[in-house]
């Protein structure tokens, strides 16, 4: 998954920039790492370039720039902002991104939202840790050089003048986050729905609290001849005894009754929000600080319907070996399958006694898996037809509005049937009304910002349903894989299945 950080720079000292960008610095202080000779080290790999600039000139440009328009001077003032675009590990290898691709989004990103500016984008091959993710370094002066043409994500006119300083709000962040989503969606790469909380919430402060810790932990274990271990910040810790004790409870009650008295954790409510208060700590940490999958309604909500935080993707269906005819064919084969079949019903025994489930309420809980994968699927095919028409609108009002001139010129031509030979483009035009007439009628067509704004609606609707389909997916197929190997360890026929899954299946 891709995710965008902003970090606002106070330091007066562009070029600094350069040298964190393009020397190696300590990941914990910030600080050059220098050679034998007391010389900054170069990156082992990076790419970088400029826009409005070149990375060897950008702070004496940043600074001309500064002078010219008297901005800049407070010790207090943010001088410049650094965005990072950071791609998934698995990007490299499952999708074939590059740090050149990576850099080409990069520019594509920094020319298209942040116009004017004397920006740098540097892209490096690998994250913190050789954690493997290629990720985008842009940092840009606070203050535009140039003129720039209004956009419809600017929120004043000011955005588009030279000499004022880049405006960054809620709403403007919230935009860049969806469009890095469609950046990802457009290169097929992964990406979740940044616009909706994080399940598991690991803020920056909690990041770099593990990193110390995990750096102070090895050098502990090393000393004493330990083996190494993994270091858990206090909220790591508090989720996992959270999870557990979930999974060891029937209802909320009891929930809130066991992590009481196995960790001493008191549960307080207020309106609807729920916070864990540790025996250790003065203030209690609130839910959604630790993500949304320890809120109360995803609490209430596994305890109601069942669902595992992580559904068991290991558990899958037995294969009947008198379908397969390989396993016919292969004595050999149908032994191996035969020990996986036993190894699938043992694991679905074990979900069914784990999970406290009888025959009953197996079905129960496979209906409404069943009804709720139904539903996702029903409403992410409906958004999708929804977005694929809004595009088609927004392609037909570009067109429109590009034409509307010249169909004026052709409305007040004496000749129109010889201004229309040598304009084909009026054919353009034409198509466009066709179109918009169709989904309009009579009535006025919408301004390109609007369509626009309903188009990124629809999509940040579309991510949500997205990430909740993929839930509902899981789960679904997890409860499918669990009854099936239920009925044929017990040699039965499985019940039929629910109205809205034949006909899915018929369709």
């Amino acid at each position: 998954m891709a995710v965008i950080k902003h970090i606002a720079i106070k330091n007066s000292n562009y070029t600094s920039a350069v040298e964190y960008l393009t020397y190696k610095h300590d990941e914990f202080t910030s600080k050059p790492i220098l050679d034998e000779q007391g010389r900054m080290v170069l990156r082992d790999e990076y790419l970088i370039d400029g826009i409005n600039c070149t990375p060897q000139s950008y702070g004496l440009d940043c600074a001309l720039t500064n002078r010219q328009f008297g901005k800049n001077q407070d010790r207090k003032e943010i001088k410049a902002h650094h965005y990072i675009i950071s791609f998934d590990p698995r990007d490299r290898d499952e999708n074939g991104l590059t740090p050149q691709r990576a850099q080409e989004l990069g520019m594509a990103f920094a020319s298209n939202y942040f116009p004017g500016h004397q920006v740098l984008v540097c892209t490096h091959p690998d994250g913190h840790g050789n954690a493997g993710n290629i990720h985008v370094h842009i940092v840009l002066n606070s203050v535009r050089a140039h003129d720039v043409q209004q956009q419809d994500f600017m929120e004043r006119p000011s955005d588009a003048m030279a000499g004022h300083k880049h405006h960054v709000t809620k709403d403007f962040l919230e935009f860049l986050k969806q469009q890095t989503m469609t950046m990802c969606q457009q290169e097929n790469l992964n990406q979740v729905n940044l616009l909706n909380p994080a399940k598991v919430r690991i803020t920056d402060r909690e990041y770099w609290a593990q990193r110390r810790g995990q750096r102070a932990l090895d050098a502990q274990n090393a000393t004493e001849g330990k083996p190494l271990s993994r270091y858990e910040t206090q909220n790591m810790i508090l989720r996992n005894q959270i999870m557990e004790t979930m999974k060891d409870s029937h209802s909320f009650d009891e929930f809130v009754q066991k992590l009481l008295a196995n960790y001493g954790i008191i549960i307080q409510e207020s309106r609807g929000q729920i916070s864990y208060h540790l025996p250790d700590r003065t203030k209690p940490i609130r839910g959604k600080t630790l993500g949304t999958d320890f809120e109360r309604t995803a609490i209430l909500r596994f305890f109601s319907i069942g669902y595992r935080i992580t559904p068991d993707k290991s558990i899958r269906e037995v294969t009947d070996l008198s379908q397969n005819a390989k396993a016919q064919s292969s004595p050999g084969y149908a032994f191996a399958i035969k020990k996986e079949n036993l190894k699938q019903e043992a694991k679905s025994v074990a979900y069914l006694l784990e999970h406290g489930l009888t025959p009953d309420e197996m079905e129960r809980r496979y209906a409404f898996a069943s009804e709720d994968f139904h539903s996702q699927t029903t409403a992410l095919k409906e958004l999708e037809a929804g977005i694929k028409t809004k595009k088609s609108i927004q392609h037909a009002l570009n067109d429109y509005y590009r034409t509307k001139a010249l169909h004026k010129e052709y409305m007040d031509a004496k000749d129109k049937k010889r201004f229309r030979e040598t304009h084909p483009e009026l054919m353009i035009y034409d198509a466009a009304v066709k179109e918009l007439r169709a989904h309009y009628g009579k009535e006025r067509f919408p301004s390109r910002k609007q369509v626009s704004e309903e188009l990124q609606t629809l999509i940040s609707e579309k991510n949500g349903v997205y990430e909740r389909y993929c839930v509902a997916r899981d789960h679904y197929r997890e409860m499918q894989a669990v009854r099936t190997n239920y009925y044929a360890l017990q040699g039965q026929e499985r019940p039929a299945e629910p109205e809205h899954n034949q006909t899915q299946n018929r369709t």
